[in-house]
């Protein structure tokens, strides 16, 4: 099973037991002290975005942008920034540009 059918059940379990998954996406990792799309950004591959994009949606924090332009910053990786930043864009979040 991938890694997004699993979250995808995951978040079928969580609603049923009333729990958002959103709740649980936004909350540090007790490994590495990093939220799950953090710890995704960090360790992912550019030509597969799947799951982290699958996170971008469904963590619920007003911080997303922040968190995936730290990971990017983190890694050194403006590419990966730019690509992340349309998936934030066409969620409908608020872009995680720098403004000067």
């Amino acid at each position: 099973m991938e890694a997004v059918e699993l979250l995808q059940d995951l978040s079928e379990g969580c609603q049923d037991a009333g729990v958002a998954l959103s709740e649980l996406l936004a909350e540090e990792m007790y490994v590495g002290g990093v939220t799950p799309l953090a710890y995704e950004i960090l360790r992912c591959d550019r030509t597969a975005l799947e799951l982290a994009t699958f996170l971008i949606a469904e963590t619920t924090s007003s911080k997303v942008p922040w968190i995936v332009r730290n990971a990017c910053f983190i890694r050194n990786d403006n590419e990966l920034l730019q690509q992340l930043r349309s998936v934030i864009s066409s969620s409908g979040r608020m872009d995680v540009s720098v403004t000067e």
